[in-house]
């Protein structure tokens, strides 16, 4: 661990892309809770990995343009005789590298699932943590709407297009979702399906959910991405 202010504004700086990452992706992905070292392994990874494509970058801009960008080799060769007088210059082109950095760690944070569908048609299947929730109500294409039908522990039918749910990867009975109208309902033992009217939403326990049904279709009356809450 860095003890000097310069060294530990250093650490900050070269691990803040992990940092933006693991945001964004857990923003975006309800994953199991890791051990400490395993996030922190995750983070430096991620940092490690964006910042050598943004050094990769940077050197091949340095061969097209080198008259236009700092000389590395006279910075090492020189070090504050070569820095002092071009300070802002080289604060400039390094805050330029670490906002690409921070950039790539963002946009990788924003397609988690991209990894995971690489691994499982090139390698070996991936096991995720996702809750199948979330895995199937994602899985079809982002413009379209999330049709959920329901068979619940009363014999009863619930149907209706699905608003908000709230999931956790361990699958327990504790998560619940949210259907918006139009609403069906189909009660025990009756084969014709009704209309519940005067309501907006209903929200249903998982505990009271005996199987769900998932379809994928243009709804007219969306106005909003469905949501998952943690």
């Amino acid at each position: 661990m860095p003890t000097s202010l310069v060294g530990l504004s250093i650490f900050i700086v070269l691990l803040l892309p992990g940092l933006v990452h693991y945001l964004q992706r857990r923003a975006r992905v309800q994953t199991a809770t890791l051990p400490p070292f395993v996030e922190t392994a995750t983070l430096v990874a991620v940092s490690i990995g964006t910042n050598a494509v943004t050094v990769a970058l940077f050197a091949l801009v340095r061969i097209i343009a080198p008259d236009h960008t700092p000389d590395v080799r006279l910075l090492f060769e020189q070090g504050g005789d070569y820095a002092y007088p071009r300070l802002g210059y080289l604060l400039s082109w390094a805050g330029a590298a670490l906002l690409v950095s921070t950039a790539l760690a963002f946009l990788v944070g924003t397609q988690p699932g991209f990894a995971g569908k690489f691994i499982s048609r090139n390698f070996a299947p991936a096991i995720g943590y996702n809750s199948v929730w979330a895995d199937a109500f994602e899985a079809g294409p982002a413009e379209l709407s999330v049709y959920i039908g329901l068979d619940l522990d009363d014999d009863s039918y619930l149907g209706g297009w699905l608003a908000w749910y709230i999931t956790e990867p361990e699958e327990t009975a504790d998560r619940d979702l949210a259907l918006a109208g139009p609403l069906t309902y189909r009660p025990p033992n009756d084969p014709e399906d009704r209309t519940l009217g005067g309501f907006d939403y209903v929200v249903i326990s998982a505990r009271n959910i005996r199987r769900l049904y998932v379809s994928f279709a243009n709804n007219p009356d969306a106005d909003a991405p469905v949501e998952n809450e943690a």
